[in-house]
């Protein structure tokens, strides 16, 4: 049987910030009694799920009708995303289901594909990760800036030359974090348990070991050289996007 990963958003970082963040986004409103439905327009399913995902952000549609009465790109992603996420609000909210009727994310599509070209060949299926970044990068671009509350965490990478012992750090934004659920076992009746804390906590998803291809620059030594490489968290966005990765068989 296949496993794909999967794609989560959480509006409250599961991280704690080592850094205070900006103001905290507004609740989540409560949960619909069902989820507005999407047209597949031919294998868009992997567009359908960032898009019900997107939708769960508290404060996303109110920030990019925000962003688009201060002068960001009309007839561009901003706003197609910020009607289709009303139209999904609307829906939702009459006689407290949506309408039978799916709604088509067409437009959304073509704008996306008009500015990524790795979104371009149809009736093929794309990441959803991918698909998210590309959506992230068309929003920022055309609001001229980030989506309140997306792309603020941030990273620190250690990095130790096992020649010279000399550690080198460097911070760096992130959008999401990749992380790999608890490996099977071959012969296993049923999958192991593997919480999100346990992902995030698991020491191989901190540290690295740097070698061959991968090996680092050093700059004490000015050659490639093998190397050791820790994260850490300095700072966990409000909107924190987990990227599962399926476990391999052990």
């Amino acid at each position: 049987m296949e496993r794909r990963s999967r794609l989560s958003l959480k509006a409250v970082a599961a991280l704690p910030p080592a850094e205070s963040p900006a103001e905290p986004l507004p609740a989540a409103p409560p949960a619909a009694a069902a989820a507005a439905t999407l047209l597949n327009l031919g294998q868009s399913c992997f567009l359908n799920a960032v898009l019900q995902a997107v939708r769960s952000v508290a404060g996303l549609r109110g920030d990019l009708e925000r962003a688009l009465a201060e002068g960001a790109t009309r007839g561009g992603v901003t706003d197609s995303l910020a009607a289709l996420l009303s139209a999904m609000a609307t829906a939702e909210a009459e006689r407290g289901a949506p309408s039978s009727a799916p709604l088509s994310p067409a437009v959304l599509l073509q704008r996306l594909r008009a500015r990524h070209s790795a979104l371009r060949p149809v009736n093929v299926q794309h990441c959803a990760l991918e698909t998210l970044s590309c959506l992230f990068a068309s929003l920022e671009a055309e609001m001229r800036r980030p989506p309140a509350g997306w792309g603020e965490g941030l990273l620190c990478h250690a990095t130790r030359c096992l020649t010279c012992d000399n550690v080198s750090r460097h911070r760096e934004p992130f959008l999401h974090l990749s992380l790999s659920a608890a490996p099977a076992r071959l012969g296993a009746r049923r999958p192991p348990r593997c919480s999100i804390e346990d992902a995030l906590s698991a020491p191989q998803q901190l540290a690295a070991t740097l070698r061959g291809a991968d090996k680092y620059a050093c700059g004490e030594c000015c050659a490639l050289c093998d190397a050791n490489r820790t994260t850490s968290h300095v700072r966990a966005a409000r909107v924190l996007v987990l990227h599962l990765r399926p476990g391999r068989c052990e």
